[in-house]
């Protein structure tokens, strides 16, 4: 049960995640004077990624749970996944090498779909005093989704900095078959919880129909 405490160390690594995200946007578009700003936005990104699960661990640990975590968590997990998926979706560069454009809006539309439709059920089951906590699917789609972002993002470092596609080697197509692979399976993973998310609901309807 969440207590009412403010600021927490549990928060304070929550709000860091919402403080790299502008630094990522920096460095991902700082090529021109930054030769290594996408290995370094990379790099950013996965720290971003991994206080997602280092803020919930000292919570539970610790008994940090606050209601102000409860609502940042989830928004700034939201946005971080959201802010990968707008940076290699919209890198000119990526498209139509690393993934065709039918491709990325495919898994951009699920992945956003999604997150709408688990947040109405979440706010609906709050009406009827029920908390939907994030399900094993959920978790799973989650840790997908930042490992895919994250190599397109060093697919992207290595188009700028190393010059690996125009060599055409054997590398370049391994790593953008995982890339594709990994995204593709995000895709799957999203589509999976949000029928999760639709099941509990149902569940959580019938037992209290008012």
């Amino acid at each position: 049960m969440g207590n009412k405490r403010g600021l927490t160390v549990a928060t304070y690594v929550t709000l860091m995640r919402f403080a790299l995200m502008p630094v990522i946007v920096f460095f991902y578009f700082s090529t021109e004077f930054i030769a290594c700003g996408k290995l370094v936005a990379m790099i950013l990104f996965l720290v971003a990624a991994l206080t997602d699960f280092v803020d919930g661990w000292i919570a539970r640990k610790f008994n940090q749970v606050t209601n102000l975590g409860k609502l940042l968590d989830p928004i700034a997990d939201k946005l971080l996944t959201f802010l990968g998926f707008v940076l290699i979706f919209t890198d000119i560069t990526l498209i139509g090498t690393l993934y065709p454009v039918w491709f990325a809006f495919i898994v951009f539309f699920i992945a956003t779909l999604r997150d709408y439709i688990t947040n109405l059920l979440r706010q609906l089951a709050a009406t009827k005093n029920h908390v939907m906590a994030a399900d094993w699917y959920a978790k799973i789609k989650s840790t997908v989704q930042y490992v895919g972002i994250a190599l397109a993002m060093f697919y992207a470092y290595y188009y700028y900095a190393v010059c690996c596609i125009s060599c055409g080697g054997t590398g370049e197509t391994v790593l953008r078959c995982v890339v594709m692979s990994i995204l593709g399976l995000s895709a799957i993973l999203s589509v999976l919880s949000g029928l999760s998310y639709i099941k509990t609901y149902i569940k959580i309807s019938q037992s209290n129909p008012k």
